[in-house]
C-alpha cells in the first residue's frame, strides 16, 4: 500500500466534502477519486484501510467521513469489479470484512455512528448476494456466532439480515430470477436458525433494557431492539405464519405494544403480519392476538389522551388502529363462521371494546351529543372493520356488538359533520388532529367523503337491524337541531351579501342530518312495514310520521339551509304511503321551495331537489279529483324534468303513461285553439287587453312546454317502446303517425331518417306531432294576419320584448325604463306568451325530427307545409330559433337512403331558399328593414332614440344571419371521416353534405346565402362566410357548376370583400385563402374575363402564377398564399403585406376614418402603414 496514494485519496475526500472549496477543485478531486476506483486494482485494500479504526495513525484526521468513503469504495468494488478478482482475493476480502471490520473495525455501539454499521452490513450483503451459500456456506453460522460477542456485533448482524432480506425479496432489481430464487430458498432453509435468534433477542433485550440501571447498556439495548424490529419487518411479510407462531414472535410483538419506546416498531410488524393472506389453517393462529388486547382496553383512555399532547403517540395510535382494523377485516371476518366454530374466539369482546375506543377516539362517553375531541383519521380506520362485523352472519350476533350499536350510531352521527377544511381552517376540538393530518384541500375532501360514506353505510345497517332505536336517535338529534337553529342563525358567520356562510357549523349540521335521514329513514321504514305486516307495532312508524308532520311546518328562508331541510323532508316523505292525508300539504311545501326567491345557483339546486321528491308521489296527486289544475300542470313539468334521472326504461315508460293520462286529453281538447290565428288570439286575450286570460295562457303554455321538454330532452333507450296505455289514444286519433322504427348506420341519421334509436317518448311524439304542426302553421300565419278589431298591431305582438331590447343596447337607459304601466305590462306578457309558444313548438319539431317522425311518408308533406308556410314573414328575431330547431335538426337527422333522401333534399332546398330570402332582407333590402324596425322595437317606443333602435335592429338581423352561417359550418365540418393530415390542403365532408352541395334544390340557395354574406355582411360575417365558401369550393374542385359559380359570384365577391375588409389583419388570411381557392377553380383562359377590369393588377403575372399551379409547380397552400399576396397587394385593401407585419395595424382605426384618409408616402418610407398618416397635420 502506497502511503502517498492513501493520503491523496483522503485529501480528495475532504475536498469533495468541504463547502468552502472552489468548484473546480472539487471537480478535480471527484475525477481523481473516480479514476482511482475504476483503474487501481488495489482499491479494496485502500478502502478497507480507510474504513478500519486499527491504523488510524497513518491518516491525519481519520474521521467517520473518511471511513464511510472507504466503505463506499469497498461496496463499489464488490458491485462492479467482483468477477475480476481471483478466488484468493475474494476469500481475503470476505475474511477481512468479517474479522477486520464487523468483529473489530468499529467503535462500541453507543459511540459509533449508525451509518457506519449500516454501510458495513450493506457491503457484506453485496458479497453474500454473489457468494452465499455455494461459495460461502458458513456465513450465517459465523455471523450468528459473532453476534454473541457484544451488542455492537449484534447490531451489525441484524442490519445484515435486514439488508440481505430486502435485497433478495425487494430492492435488488438487477438480480437474475434464478439467483433470486436460490437466495430465497437458502434463506428460507435457514429460518430455523434465524427466527430463534430473533425471538431470543426480543426477550433478552427487552428484559435487560427494563432491568438495567446502566445508561450505556440501556442505550445499546434500545438500539438493538430498534434494528431488530426493523429487521423483523423485512421478514414477517414472507416468512410462513406457522414459523412465526412456533417461535412466539407474534406474542412477543404483542407484548411490546405496552413498551412505549418500541410500540411503534412492534405495531409496524404486526400490521404486516395481519395483512397476510393464505390458507385458513395457516392463519388461524393469528386469532390468538385477540387474547393480548385486554391491556389495551384498560390503557386506551390514557393512550388516546396522550395522543392529544404527543404527536409520536398519535402516530402510534393511528398505526395500532390500523392493526386492529385489518385484523378484523382480513382475518377475523374470514376465519370465523357458524360452520367452522361454535363459539366466538377468545378475546373477541376485548377486540370490540378496543375497536369502539378507537372509533370514538379519544372520548370515552357512550352518549355524546356535543362536539367530540376526536380524530376522524383514527375513527376512519375502524369503519371497514365495523362494516365487516355488522354484516357478518356469526359475529354480528355477539351481545357486545348489539350493545354497542346504538352508542356507535350516536358517535357517527356527530363525526359526519364537516368542521372546516385546510383552506378555511378547522374548528372544534378536533381541529388539532385534523391540522396534523391534512394540508391539501383535495386530499381532505376525498378523505372526508370516503369516511362519511362508510359511516352512512354503518348507520343504514343499524337502521335495518335496530330500526326503532335508530329512529329514536334521529328524532332526538333532529329535535335538538330544530331547537338550536334560530339561535345559531343569529350568530352564524355571513358573507358580504348577508347570506350564511356555506361552511358555518349550522349549515354543515343540517347537511349531515340530511345525509343521515337519506341513509336511515328508508331502511327503517322498510323494517317497520315488515313488522306491521306481521301484526307487530314497535312504535317506530309513528315516530317517523311525527317527524314528517313536523317537517311540513319548517319555514326557514336561508338559501344554504333550505336545501338540506328539503332533503330531510324528502327522506321522511316516504311516510306518505301511511299518511296520504298530508299529500297535498307536502307538495305545497315543495313548490314553496321551488318558488323561493334565493340566489340563482341555490334556486336551481332546490328546484332539482324538489322535482326529485315530487316524482315519488306525483302519481297519487295527478289522479286525485281535488288537485287543482295549476298544481297538476306543475307536477307534469316536474315529472318530465326528472325523466333522465330514472334508472330503468320501465320506470321511464311508466312516467310517460302518467304524463299522457294527465295532459294529452287536455292537449287534444285545445287543438282547435292551436289551429287558427283567430282562436289563438281569443284564447290568449290578445284582442282585448281588458280581459284577463292569464290562466288560459298559462294552461296552454304549460302543456306545450311540458311536451317540448319530454320530446327533446329524454334519452334514448336500448329496447323498443311498447306502451299499452297509448293504444286507446292511438285509435282515437287516426291522424297519428305510424310506428315504423329506423336502424342506425352511425352517421347521425339512419336510412329512414332520425337517429334510428328507440325513445320512450316516441309514441307521445306520434300523437302530438300533427297538432304541433298546426300550431306552427298558425304561428306563421300570425306574421301576416290582419284583424281590424285588434287594439295592437300583430307585428308589435310578435316583436321584441322591452327586456330583450334593453339587453341588446351597449348603454341601456336607466332603471326607470324597466317600469311599465298597465298597457305596457299587458303587451310584455302577450309577447312573452307568443314567443314562448313559438320556441316550444320549434323545440317539439326538433325532438320529432330526431326520432325520425318528420321524414315518414304520411308526415313529411304536412311537415313541409307547416314549416314553410309564410316562412318569409317570420320575424327576424325568431329566425334564429327556426334555424336551430327546424333547419339544423332536419339536416342532421336526414335519411341516407332513397327515395327518402330526394324528398328531404327538395324540402331542405325550400328551407334554404327561405333562409336566403331572410339573409337578403337582413343585409340588402333597406326598405324591408325600415318597415320591420317599426314593429320589432315597438315595445321600446318612447324610450329609444332612432340610433338605439338602429342598433337593436342591426343586432337582431345579424344574429339570425350568424346562426345560419354557424349551421353551414357544422354541415361542412369533418364529422364523418378522419381529418386530413396536418399541412396537406385536403378536406373531408360527409357524403350527405356532398349530396346537398351538388343537388340544385339545395346548392343554389346555399350559394345565394354565401354570396350575400360575403358582399353585404359585416367583417365578421364575411370572414365566417369566406371560411365556409373555401370549404365548399375545396370539396367541389372538379365541379363545373361550382366553377361557373366561382366565375360569376365567388371570385367577384372575394375581390369585393378584400377591398372593403382587407385592411383587417384578423380577416385578411381567410379572404386570401378564399382568393387562392377561387383562382384554383378557374381555367387560365377565364382569368382575363374576370380580372381584366381590376385596376393596378399585373394580369400577366397572375396568369403565369396560375399556369404554375395547374402544372403542379406550386402545390402547398402556404406558397400559393404568398404568391397571391404579392400579386394583389397593390389593389386590395390598404396594403396586403401588413398581414405579416408586426408594426401597428390599421385594424385599430375606425373604418370611416380609414376610408376618408388618403395615405401619403415618401420614397424612403417603410413599407407599412404609419398611424400619423391618417390624421391632419
Amino acid at each position: 500500500m502506497d502511503h502517498t496514494i492513501l493520503q491523496h485519496i483522503t485529501d480528495a475526500v475532504r475536498l469533495m466534502q468541504d463547502p468552502t472549496a472552489e468548484q473546480t477543485i472539487k471537480q478535480q478531486a471527484f475525477e481523481f477519486f473516480n479514476t482511482f476506483i475504476d483503474e487501481n486494482t488495489g482499491a479494496p485494500a485502500y478502502g478497507l484501510y480507510m474504513a478500519s479504526i486499527h491504523e488510524e495513525s497513518m491518516i491525519a484526521d481519520h474521521n467517520e467521513m473518511i471511513r464511510h468513503f472507504g466503505l463506499q469504495l469497498l461496496e463499489h468494488c464488490v458491485k462492479h469489479r467482483w468477477d475480476s478478482y481471483s478466488r484468493e482475493q475474494k476469500e481475503e476480502m470476505k475474511h477481512a470484512l468479517l474479522h477486520n471490520l464487523l468483529l473489530g473495525g468499529t467503535y462500541p455501539l453507543h459511540r459509533e455512528r449508525r451509518f457506519i454499521f449500516e454501510k458495513i452490513s450493506s457491503v457484506i450483503s453485496e458479497v453474500a448476494v454473489r457468494e452465499w451459500p455455494q461459495r460461502w456456506p458458513d456465513l450465517l453460522d459465523v455471523l450468528l456466532d459473532m453476534a454473541s460477542n457484544s451488542y455492537t456485533q449484534t447490531y451489525m448482524v441484524l442490519a445484515f439480515f435486514k439488508t440481505f432480506s430486502e435485497t433478495v425479496f425487494t430492492f435488488h432489481e438487477s438480480l437474475a430470477a434464478t439467483r433470486r430464487n436460490d437466495l430465497g430458498q437458502g434463506l428460507t432453509a435457514c429460518l430455523p436458525q434465524i427466527l430463534p435468534f430473533f425471538a431470543h433477542l426480543l426477550q433478552t433485550c427487552t428484559h435487560q433494557e427494563a432491568s438495567t440501571t446502566d445508561n450505556e447498556i440501556r442505550q445499546e439495548c434500545y438500539m438493538v431492539m430498534d434494528i431488530l424490529l426493523k429487521t423483523l419487518a423485512a421478514y414477517v411479510d414472507w416468512v410462513p405464519l406457522s414459523r412465526l407462531g412456533e417461535n412466539g414472535v407474534v406474542s412477543l410483538l404483542c407484548e411490546l405494544l405496552h413498551v412505549d419506546i418500541h410500540q411503534q416498531g412492534a405495531a409496524d410488524c404486526l400490521l404486516l403480519i395481519v395483512e397476510r393472506k393464505g390458507p385458513r389453517e395457516e392463519r388461524l393462529p393469528l386469532l390468538e392476538m385477540l387474547q393480548h388486547l385486554s391491556p389495551i382496553v384498560t390503557s386506551a383512555a390514557a393512550l388516546t389522551q396522550a395522543s392529544k399532547e404527543n404527536e409520536t403517540v398519535y402516530t402510534y395510535v393511528k398505526r395500532l388502529t390500523q392493526v386492529i382494523t385489518v385484523l378484523g377485516t382480513t382475518q377475523l371476518s374470514s376465519l370465523c363462521s357458524l360452520s367452522s366454530m361454535k363459539t366466538l374466539p377468545q378475546g373477541f369482546d376485548d377486540y370490540i371494546r378496543v375497536l369502539f375506543e378507537f372509533t370514538q377516539h379519544p372520548s370515552r362517553k357512550y352518549h355524546v351529543l356535543t362536539v367530540l375531541n376526536c380524530s376522524i383519521m383514527v375513527s376512519s380506520f375502524t369503519l371497514p372493520s365495523w362494516l365487516s362485523i355488522l354484516r357478518h352472519d356469526f359475529l354480528s350476533g355477539a351481545q357486545i356488538v348489539k350493545d354497542l350499536q346504538l352508542p356507535l350510531a350516536e358517535n357517527l352521527c356527530q363525526f359526519i359533520i364537516r368542521r372546516g377544511s385546510p383552506e378555511i381552517g378547522f374548528y372544534g376540538e378536533s381541529a388539532a388532529f385534523n391540522e396534523l393530518d391534512f394540508h391539501d384541500e383535495e386530499d381532505w375532501s376525498i378523505f372526508f367523503n370516503t369516511y362519511r360514506g362508510h359511516a352512512l353505510q354503518i348507520l343504514t345497517h343499524i337502521s335495518t337491524t335496530s330500526p326503532t332505536k335508530m329512529v329514536k336517535v334521529i328524532a332526538a338529534k333532529l329535535a335538538s337541531l330544530l331547537q338550536n337553529t334560530p339561535s345559531a342563525l343569529e350568530t352564524a358567520p355571513r358573507d358580504v351579501n348577508g347570506n350564511v356562510s356555506s361552511h358555518a357549523e349550522l349549515i354543515e349540521a343540517w347537511d349531515a342530518m340530511a345525509r343521515i335521514c337519506d341513509a336511515c329513514v328508508p331502511a327503517a321504514h322498510e323494517q317497520f312495514q315488515l313488522q306491521l305486516s306481521k301484526k307487530h307495532d314497535s312504535g317506530g312508524m309513528a315516530m317517523l310520521g311525527q317527524c314528517f308532520q313536523e317537517s311540513l311546518t319548517w319555514a326557514e328562508r336561508e338559501p344554504q339551509l333550505y336545501l338540506s331541510q328539503l332533503s330531510v323532508f324528502g327522506a321522511f316523505s316516504i311516510c306518505l304511503h301511511e299518511m296520504p292525508m298530508h299529500l297535498e300539504g307536502a307538495v305545497n311545501v315543495i313548490f314553496a321551495g321551488m318558488e323561493f326567491k334565493a340566489e340563482e345557483d341555490y334556486q336551481l339546486k332546490q328546484r332539482e331537489q324538489a322535482m326529485g321528491e315530487i316524482s315519488e308521489y306525483a302519481n297519487q296527486l295527478l289522479t286525485k279529483p281535488t288537485t287543482s289544475e295549476m298544481l297538476r300542470r306543475m307536477l307534469v313539468v316536474a315529472l318530465v324534468t326528472s325523466f333522465n334521472n330514472l334508472p330503468t326504461a320501465d320506470e321511464h315508460q311508466q312516467r310517460l303513461e302518467t304524463l299522457l293520462q294527465s295532459i294529452v286529453q287536455e292537449f287534444f281538447r285545445l287543438q282547435n285553439v292551436m289551429s287558427s290565428p283567430t282562436e289563438l288570439f281569443e284564447h290568449g286575450g290578445l284582442d282585448n287587453p281588458d280581459i284577463d286570460k292569464q290562466t288560459e295562457r298559462t294552461l296552454l303554455l304549460t302543456i306545450v312546454g311540458s311536451l317540448a321538454i319530454a320530446l327533446r330532452s329524454t334519452d334514448s333507450r336500448p329496447q323498443a317502446v311498447s306502451l299499452d296505455a297509448f293504444d286507446l289514444l292511438l285509435m282515437q286519433n287516426s291522424d297519428a303517425c305510424g310506428s315504423m322504427k329506423t336502424t342506425v348506420n352511425g352517421n347521425g341519421g339512419c336510412d329512414y331518417g332520425g337517429t334510428g334509436l328507440s325513445f320512450p317518448s316516441q309514441q307521445l311524439s306520434e300523437l302530438t306531432f300533427p297538432v304541433i304542426l298546426k300550431l306552427v302553421h298558425t304561428l306563421h300565419a300570425c306574421a301576416s294576419h290582419d284583424r281590424q278589431d285588434m287594439t295592437r298591431n300583430i307585428g308589435v305582438l310578435l316583436g321584441l320584448r322591452r327586456s330583450e331590447i334593453l339587453l341588446l343596447l351597449p348603454n341601456p337607459p336607466d332603471s326607470s325604463s324597466r317600469q311599465m304601466d298597465q298597457s305596457s305590462l299587458w303587451l310584455d306578457r302577450s309577447q312573452l306568451w307568443l314567443s314562448s309558444l313559438w320556441g316550444h313548438a320549434y323545440t317539439i319539431i326538433e325532438g320529432c325530427t330526431k326520432q325520425g317522425i318528420a321524414y315518414r311518408d304520411n308526415v313529411i308533406d304536412n311537415f313541409a307545409q307547416a314549416v314553410l308556410f309564410n316562412a318569409e314573414r317570420i320575424p327576424t328575431h325568431q329566425m334564429k330559433l327556426y334555424i336551430r330547431h327546424v333547419i339544423s335538426p332536419f339536416v342532421q337527422y336526414a335519411p341516407r337512403g332513397q327515395p327518402y333522401l330526394l324528398k328531404t333534399a327538395q324540402i331542405l332546398g325550400r328551407m334554404y331558399s327561405v333562409a336566403a330570402f331572410h339573409v337578403e332582407r337582413a343585409l340588402v333590402s333597406s326598405t324591408e328593414r325600415a318597415l320591420e324596425i317599426e314593429t320589432i322595437t315597438a315595445a321600446g317606443a318612447g324610450l329609444l332614440s332612432f340610433e338605439q333602435r338602429e342598433i337593436v335592429e342591426e343586432a337582431t338581423r345579424l344574429n339570425a344571419v350568424d346562426a345560419l352561417l354557424v349551421h353551414l359550418q357544422q354541415l361542412l365540418s369533418d364529422h364523418c371521416h378522419p381529418a386530413a393530415d396536418k399541412g396537406k390542403d385536403e378536406i373531408f365532408v360527409s357524403p350527405l353534405t356532398m349530396y346537398f352541395l351538388n343537388m340544385a334544390d339545395t346548392a343554389i340557395p346555399i350559394i345565394r346565402i354565401l354570396y350575400y354574406s360575403l358582399v353585404h355582411g359585416s367583417g365578421s360575417l364575411a370572414k365566417k362566410a369566406a371560411g365556409i365558401t373555401d370549404r365548399v369550393l375545396q370539396a367541389n374542385q372538379r365541379s363545373s357548376d361550382y366553377q361557373q359559380a366561382t366565375l360569376e359570384h365567388f371570385l367577384p365577391a372575394t375581390l369585393h370583400v378584400l377591398g372593403i375588409h382587407g385592411q383587417h389583419s384578423d380577416y385578411l388570411p381567410v379572404f386570401t385563402t378564399l382568393l387562392v381557392r377561387c383562382l384554383d377553380m378557374l381555367e387560365t383562359s377565364m382569368l382575363e374575363e374576370v380580372l381584366g377590369s381590376v385596376s393596378s393588377l399585373d394580369l400577366r403575372a397572375v396568369i403565369e402564377y396560375h399556369a404554375q399551379v395547374k402544372s403542379g409547380t406550386i402545390k402547398s397552400l402556404k406558397t400559393k398564399r404568398n404568391h397571391v399576396k404579392q400579386l394583389f397587394q397593390n389593389c386590395v385593401g390598404v396594403h396586403i403585406s401588413q398581414w405579416a407585419s408586426e408594426n401597428i395595424k390599421v385594424l385599430n382605426l375606425p373604418e370611416k376614418l380609414f376610408i376618408s384618409r388618403t395615405r401619403h408616402r415618401q420614397a424612403d418610407d417603410e413599407d407599412h402603414a404609419v398611424l400619423a398618416d391618417f390624421f391632419d397635420n
